[in-house]
Parts: C-alpha cells; structure tokens; sequence
C-alpha cells in the first residue's frame, strides 16, 4: 500500500495552460477548504494526493491528531472536515462532540470515514446526528460529491 501511494505522489500531473478567465477574477470560485484528521501518516498522504486533483479549488489541511485538529479549528474553519474515529490521545469521537457544541463551525460539513460498524459506533455513545458517516475504504468519489455541493 505504501508503495502505491508513493508512486501516486510521484505522478506528475499533466502539463497545461491555466485557463484563460472570462470574468473578473472577483468571480471565480472561492477556495474549499477541506481539513482530514487522520493518524495513519499513509491514508493522510493518500487523502492529500486525491483530494488535490478534485475539479474544485482546495486548500487541504492534513492534521495527524483531533487535538491538533481543535487548535487548527480554533483559528479558523473549514468548509468539509473529514476525520476518522479511532485515535490515539484524543479519539475522534471526543472531538467530533466538542466541535457539535461551537456555534462558530454551523457551516462546516463534518463527514466521520471509519472502519467501524453502526453497532461498533453505537457502542461508543454515536455521533452526533448531522454527521454523515462513510465506511472504509475511503470513498473518495463519495466525498467529492460531498465537496461539490459545499463548493456550489
């Protein structure tokens, strides 16, 4: 797995020309920004590789733990939060209930990725009810849907 990710960090993507703007700068698209908490050092850098060549404008911020992931929060934001449960410190469950409680993030569209079952969830007290939980593998093309209708 990690050779595959290497190899799809390695890839150098097609050369092309910036399109030419048709309107005002003022216009175009703002960026999305996307912030994945993740422990594993693999799956972030995979998260990072494929979120980057997503249609829309990111800017994806890779956080390793859920308290780095509060400090980082804390000084602004984002638009989509991806994060998994199970962590060490800090466990995604625990951060995912304090961020449910800071009016500051209303905007924010928190997707919980996991290899936990609803059960397995359940068991851990849940979720709280407007986060939309994917099963692993990651669904990328799941998510990517997700981020277009934010961006829209």
């Amino acid at each position: 797995m990690r050779d595959s990710v290497d190899q799809l960090l390695r890839k150098e993507p097609e050369p092309s020309l910036p399109p030419i703007p048709s309107e005002p700068v003022a216009s175009q698209p703002r960026q999305l920004k996307v912030m994945v908490v993740e422990d594993d050092a693999d799956l972030l850098r995979l998260y990072q590789a494929k979120l980057a060549r997503w249609p829309m404008a990111t800017k994806v911020t890779g956080m390793y733990s859920a308290i780095a992931a509060l400090l980082a929060i804390g000084r602004g934001g984002p638009d989509l939060l991806i994060t998994d449960l199970n962590m060490p410190e800090m466990d995604g469950f625990s951060m995912l209930r304090m961020l449910h409680h800071t009016p500051e993030l209303a905007h924010t569209t928190i997707v919980a990725v996991t290899g936990l079952d609803e059960a397995a969830i359940a068991a851990r007290g849940g979720l709280p009810p407007d986060i939309q939980v994917l099963s692993k593998p990651i669904p990328f093309d799941k998510l990517q849907e997700i981020a277009s209708a934010i961006a829209k």
